[in-house]
C-alpha cells in the first residue's frame, strides 16, 4: 500500500500482489511523486525480516489500524482474475528454481498453499490472500484486464496526476522465469480449488469462476442423480399396452 505524495495531496495505492503493482509504482514516481510505505528489501538487515508482510502488501485490517483512511485525497487498487493471478504467482514463487509448469505440479502446489493459509494468512508476503480482504471504504477498483493505461487515464482525469499515457513494464514473468502466465497448465482440480478459495473475489469483481461453487456443484450433482434415477425407474416400470 504505497502512499504517493504530490505536494500536500496524498494518494493511497492498495497494492494487491500480482496485479501490475511494480509498473504502477514506477509510473507514479516517474511522474515526480514521492513514494512512501514501500520497502522491497529482503536482506538480513531489512525490517521486512520482522514484519508480517512488506508495507506495500498490507491489507484492509492493517491499513485501517495505521491510517485515517478518510483523510486521503484518493484511494485506488487493481484486481485481477483469480486464476490468472494464481498462475502468475506460481511463476514468481518458483523464479529462482528449476520447476515444472505441468498441471499436476501446479495443482499440488496450490493445494498445499490453500491448506496452509488458515494457519499462515500472510504467507508469501500476503500474496495468497483473497483480493476482497484488501478493500477499504472509498476505494476505486480497476481491473487488470481492462489495461493499466485505462486506469492511468481515469486517474489523470479524476485527480490531475500527470501520469504518462503508457505505463512501464516491470517484473514481467517471462523475463524472470522464461514462461508467461498463460503457459502454466490448469487442471480440473485446480479450477475447483481456485473457484472455492477465491469465491468472493469472483463474485465481487464480476469474474467468471472456472468451476461452479460447492453448493452449485452439489445442486448439479443432485439434479444429475435425480435424472439418472428417473431414467432407471422408467426402464423398470412396465410399459402401458394401450
Amino acid at each position: 500500500m504505497p502512499v504517493f505524495r504530490q505536494g500536500e495531496r496524498k494518494f493511497l495505492y492498495i497494492h494487491i500482489p500480482k496485479t501490475g503493482g511494480s509498473s504502477i509504482e514506477r509510473a507514479f514516481t516517474d511522474a515526480g511523486m514521492d513514494m512512501e510505505y514501500q520497502d522491497g528489501r529482503v536482506s538480513a538487515t531489512s525490517w521486512n525480516t520482522v514484519r508480517r508482510c512488506t508495507p506495500q502488501h498490507m491489507h484492509r485490517d492493517q491499513l485501517e489500524a495505521i491510517f485515517k483512511i478518510h483523510k486521503f485525497d484518493g484511494i485506488f487498487t487493481v484486481v485481477r482474475d483469480p486464476m490468472a493471478r494464481l498462475r502468475s504467482e506460481y511463476l514468481w514463487r518458483h523464479r529462482d528454481q528449476d520447476f515444472e509448469i505441468d498441471g499436476a505440479s501446479v495443482e499440488q502446489w496450490a493445494e498445499k498453499a490453500f491448506a496452509a493459509y488458515p494457519r499462515h494468512p500472510f504467507m508469501f508476503d500476503n500474496h495468497i490472500r483473497p483480493q476482497v480482504d484488501f478493500l477499504v471504504d472509498g476505494v476505486s477498483v480497476f481491473r487488470f484486464e481492462d489495461g493499466l493505461e485505462q486506469m492511468a487515464t481515469t486517474l489523470n482525469e479524476r485527480w490531475d496526476l500527470g501520469l504518462a499515457p503508457t505505463l512501464p513494464r516491470v517484473r514481467e514473468g517471462t523475463s524472470a522465469t522464461r514462461y508467461a502466465s498463460k503457459d502454466v497448465e490448469v487442471t480440473d482440480g485446480l479450477e475447483r480449488l481456485v473457484s472455492d478459495f477465491y469465491r468472493e473475489d469472483y463474485e465481487r469483481f464480476g469474474y467468471t469462476a472456472p468451476a461452479p461453487a460447492p453448493a452449485a456443484r452439489r445442486a448439479a450433482i443432485g439434479r444429475d442423480t435425480a435424472t439418472k434415477v428417473r431414467s432407471r425407474l422408467s426402464s423398470w416400470l412396465p410399459r402401458s399396452r394401450g
